[in-house]
């Protein structure tokens, strides 16, 4: 039981550095970008805005930025969702700490005290809510930047994608994972108890 949490700690923590760095994307780090076009030059957008490459001159920071015509502002708004995923993420990460706690310091006594404390409803709801939200930023961000990607070519320019979408979609899948685990041990919970017990002896 206890490396099942570690496993969400750890799957929840790898989801939280890649929200990160796809929130501190350009204009602050500037290898991180969603696509890359040979637009006005060559132009990189990230979350909060865009940078041309060639003379390293980037848009205002802001959620909600307008390239005309090729990307939809309202999408780029949509964007938002990163930075809220990521936090999210980490209140998820910070509700996991005292089960960890308590779990590593009761590992090797008695077991059925401790079915209570995992997973808890407030680490299940926000397990959850990051994933939702990793999910929807994930499917407005393939909208915005696909479809700017089809405009990009049907000008005649080049656009293809950085690291970013690999990113979001590595985030989403780690925490559909947490989310899918915790909710099943909420509803399983009362079910295996019984068979995870007698389990746990034998392993």
């Amino acid at each position: 039981m206890f490396r099942h949490h570690f496993f969400s700690f750890l799957l929840t923590a790898a989801a939280f550095v890649l929200l990160i760095l796809i929130t501190f994307s350009v204009p602050f780090i500037s290898n991180f970008y969603f696509l890359r076009s040979s637009v006005n030059g060559g132009v990189d957008f990230g979350v909060w805005g865009f940078c041309t490459t060639s003379t390293d001159v980037c848009s205002k920071k802001s959620i909600g930025y307008s390239f005309e015509p090729q990307l939809i502002f309202w999408l780029t708004q949509a964007l938002v969702l990163y930075p809220v995923a990521a936090g999210l993420t980490l209140l998820t990460l910070i509700s996991l700490i005292p089960v960890l706690c308590l779990r590593g310091r009761h590992h090797h006594h008695h077991h059925h005290h401790h079915q209570s404390y995992y997973p808890t409803p407030l680490f299940s709801m926000l397990a959850l809510l990051s994933y939702l939200a990793s999910f929807f930023a994930f499917i407005f961000m393939i909208a915005l930047f696909s479809t700017g990607m089809k405009r990009f070519k049907d000008d005649g320019f080049t656009a293809s994608f950085g690291p970013l979408p690999w990113m979001s979609i590595g985030a989403t899948v780690a925490l559909a994972i947490v989310a899918l685990s915790s909710g099943c041990g909420m509803m399983c919970q009362g079910r295996f108890s019984r068979v995870s017990e007698r389990l746990r002896y034998s392993v």
